[in-house]
């Protein structure tokens, strides 16, 4: 007789939060176009907290600043992703209501959805589904819910 099982358990929180501010930390380059330029950067902390911040400089206008915040506790656990141009967005949901908050130039937004982060998926398509399972799992051990159906 073979006796086997499995215990579930996966990365921890800080190796999750490790991994996610290694792929996401540093000042990425989304565009670079003749009108303007566009910079993210994402912080994850084991408290549970998302920072968000992107700044474009526009060519005529100047500089425009975003920072958004949620927490993972009040997000869904189902994070999905969309490819423009190999730059892959990833979207978080609020489990219910307007969890997010966006200030953008002195003016605040709550929001139920966004694009909490970007990859240039360019070289590495691997990073999609990888980084789709680690923004799950971060939210999940935090205390972000499942969607009823």
């Amino acid at each position: 007789m073979i006796l086997c099982y499995y215990t579930g358990i996966g990365q921890t929180k800080k190796e999750t939060v490790d991994w996610l501010n290694n792929k996401f930390g540093g000042k990425q380059t989304l565009i670079q176009e003749s009108m303007y330029s566009y910079y993210g950067h994402l912080k994850v902390k084991e408290d549970g907290s998302f920072i968000y911040s992107e700044t474009k400089f526009w060519k005529a206008t100047g500089e425009e600043k975003t920072i958004i915040t949620v927490n993972a506790k009040d997000l869904s656990t189902i994070v999905t992703s969309k490819t423009f141009d190999d730059i892959t967005y990833f979207y978080v949901t609020c489990v219910s209501g307007e969890c997010l908050t966006q200030y953008t130039d002195g003016k605040v937004y709550t929001l139920s959805s966004v694009a909490i982060c970007y990859l240039n998926t360019y070289t590495d398509k691997t990073l999609i589904p990888r980084a789709i399972k680690a923004l799950s799992h971060f939210i999940k051990i935090c205390g972000g819910k499942n969607e009823v159906f």
